[in-house]
């Protein structure tokens, strides 16, 4: 938010911050200014951002996209197949993977370039079972990774898991069935938001002791791994982990790597955010750590596309960083261009 009350979504580029949009900027078609702007379904490709945001005068929530000096409407209620409701998406390049409703009625996923429109996947109603869901996915350009709580094969019943698109094929990483890699029994229960990247799907589980774990699964060869769960030992400690900011904070992927934030239920300074590495584990940032320019404390809010390479973006509440990885960490406030002269 800014001085002015205004809630907005903004970018930071090389030290400068930029206004993509907020809630005096006129939505396209004519529209009134938008009257909320949800910030947890944003998605970034080059200098292009991807939002949801709703105006007084759009009967539903629309699917935007910002290019330096233009917005366009990739999808809201002017779209061709009166679409009901957009939940949310992720861009690359110039198309866009969509989660949306229309009332022929169709719900499921979809492939835009705001033009033309190719069906991914679309949900089910099971006569005797109810229906199928779909939760909002993850793209990387090839794969599509997302939340489901879809018809199985090879049980007959609907089965919660997490599933992949790729090459026009429907793949089930993980769901009920599914053993928990170091944890006990199969997965209960699954986060709805997952991170994908080439043949990877970061995603946060529960075993049957109702115990929470970052997990990983190769869209290949069909393996699941375990990054950490309450058996793993915080780096630097000989405490394990109990707290992985569920709801808070999501693990992210990127380039063979995961980084997630967790930390100690009996001793809750212990913790941070971390990297995982074939098997490995290293620190990023603790949860106490003094950060530039203010020394306040992190916190470890990620979001799914915060890792990027090497670089990995966060937040504490009272603003956000990257952490350039993977040797000596060099934290820039993203607002002092690197300088560090100003800290």
């Amino acid at each position: 938010t800014t001085p002015a009350g205004l809630w907005g979504i903004y970018r930071s580029v090389g030290g400068r911050v930029i206004e993509v949009a907020t809630t005096a900027t006129t939505a396209p078609h004519g529209r009134s200014s938008f009257d909320e702007l949800f910030t947890e379904k944003l998605s970034a490709t080059g200098d292009d951002v991807g939002f949801l945001g709703t105006a007084s005068q759009v009967a539903i929530p629309g699917y935007f996209r910002t290019s330096p000096g233009f917005l366009t409407a990739v999808a809201d209620d002017t779209t061709v197949g009166s679409i009901v409701s957009v939940f949310g998406g992720e861009l690359r390049g110039t198309e866009a993977i969509l989660l949306l409703s229309t009332d022929m009625p169709f719900h499921g996923l979809v492939r835009t370039d705001g033009t033309s429109w190719t069906v991914l996947l679309e949900r089910q109603i099971i006569p005797g079972l109810g229906s199928e869901l779909i939760d909002v996915p993850s793209w990387d350009g090839t794969t599509v990774a997302f939340w489901g709580h879809l018809l199985s094969s090879s049980t007959g019943s609907l089965e919660d898991g997490i599933y992949a698109i790729r090459d026009d094929t429907l793949i089930t990483l993980a769901d009920t069935t599914t053993i928990v890699p170091g944890g006990v029994g199969a997965f209960t229960s699954f986060e709805r938001e997952v991170s994908v990247d080439g043949d990877l799907v970061a995603f946060v589980a529960r075993d049957a002791n109702s115990s929470y774990g970052v997990y990983v699964a190769n869209v290949a060869t069909g393996s699941v791994l375990v990054v950490a769960n309450t058996n793993t030992t915080i780096p630097g400690t000989q405490l394990p982990f109990g707290h992985f900011f569920v709801g808070q904070s999501d693990p992210s992927v990127s380039a063979g790597r995961v980084a997630f934030a967790g930390r100690s239920i009996t001793d809750p300074t212990q913790g941070g955010i971390y990297l995982w590495e074939a098997g490995t584990l290293s620190e990023v940032v603790q949860i106490l750590e003094p950060l530039p320019p203010s020394g306040g404390p992190a916190f470890g809010l990620l979001g799914r596309d915060g890792l990027d390479g090497d670089r990995l973006a966060f937040g504490n509440g009272l603003g956000v960083w990257i952490a350039v990885l993977p040797q000596t960490l060099i934290f820039s406030d993203g607002f002092e261009s690197g300088d560090t002269s100003a800290w």
